[in-house]
């Protein structure tokens, strides 16, 4: 007997390099579980896992030394067929003090390069003194999840499903800004014009019923109840150096469609006012879901 279809619908809400935060409709509990998991353990990326020091007279340990190269982010978009190779030969002078990962030398033809953020001068390592040599040799490997999950935290939470009932209009102005300020994530607001409450971001409620028990605390009316909405999500994702968030989410994303399979998985992109089945452009797969599709 053929499986019923697991629906899956998103809209993005907020989309930058290292962030993105998505609301997503007609799913369940079990899909935004898997989702959230591949972004943790199931994209391949590389990290240095082989550190050689063949000489080292800087002024850190060697231990502490590897430790500081296993943690160095590498960019690694297109993964190569070869484990990279990476060297560092430095010897110190009055002008070269501080080794970086600008001194990091690729010895293998990929595209694979440490992250060297907005410092011109790359990310610090250790300090090197006058004629001072430091030369080290490192690998890549590819692999999942540890060392090499790409993100800094990725989770979701239901979509709160809110009501302010007209008993609000009761309330004094004291109490009506009590109310708000009850909010820790500022869901509501006062509106200007007609002075009532009103809600400025629902996507921010994480229904912690802080606003709720303020109202129960102060024995006011319950004008407000918050529940979950059912099949309603807000998904988000913070990524470390090397992939963007929106990258992620599309690895992510293709790993869940060959996890449930094409026929039973159905997902509808909202993005720049149109929509996409995947059911029907699974041939074009790579070009809805390209990661440059976000940057």
């Amino acid at each position: 007997m053929r499986s019923s279809p697991v629906y899956f619908e998103f809209e993005v809400l907020e989309l930058s390099e290292k962030h993105l935060k998505l609301q997503i409709h007609n799913s369940d509990h079990t899909v935004m579980d898997r989702l959230r998991r591949n972004t943790m353990n199931g994209i391949k990326t590389m990290a240095i896992t082989t550190v050689n020091i063949y000489k080292n007279e800087s002024q850190t340990l060697d231990d502490q030394l590897k430790e500081k190269f296993y943690l160095i982010p590498l960019k690694s978009d297109i993964l190569p067929n070869v484990n990279p190779l990476f060297k560092v030969d430095v010897i110190g002078s009055k002008t070269k003090t501080l080794v970086t990962t600008v001194d990091i030398v690729q010895l293998t033809n990929t595209e694979v390069e440490p992250i060297r953020y907005s410092y011109s001068y790359g990310i610090p390592i250790t300090n090197i003194g006058d004629n001072k040599r430091l030369h080290v040799e490192m690998y890549a490997e590819e692999g999942t999840g540890g060392d090499w999950s790409p993100v800094v935290e990725s989770y979701f939470v239901y979509l709160a499903d809110i009501t302010l009932s007209d008993l609000k209009r009761g309330l004094s102005e004291e109490k009506k800004r009590e109310f708000v300020s009850s909010c820790p994530t500022g869901v509501y607001k006062i509106n200007e014009e007609s002075n009532e409450i009103d809600i400025e971001d629902i996507s921010l409620c994480t229904q912690c019923q802080m606003c709720t028990n303020y109202l129960r605390e102060e024995e006011l009316p319950e004008f407000a109840t918050v529940n979950a909405k059912v099949g309603e999500f807000i998904f988000f994702i913070n990524s470390r150096e090397g992939l963007s968030a929106g990258s992620i989410f599309t690895k992510a994303t293709i790993k869940l469609v060959e996890d449930y399979g094409i026929d039973r998985l159905q997902i509808n992109y909202d993005l720049d006012e149109e929509v996409y089945n995947i059911e029907q452009l699974y041939d074009g797969v790579d070009v809805i879901l390209d990661p440059n599709y976000f940057f």
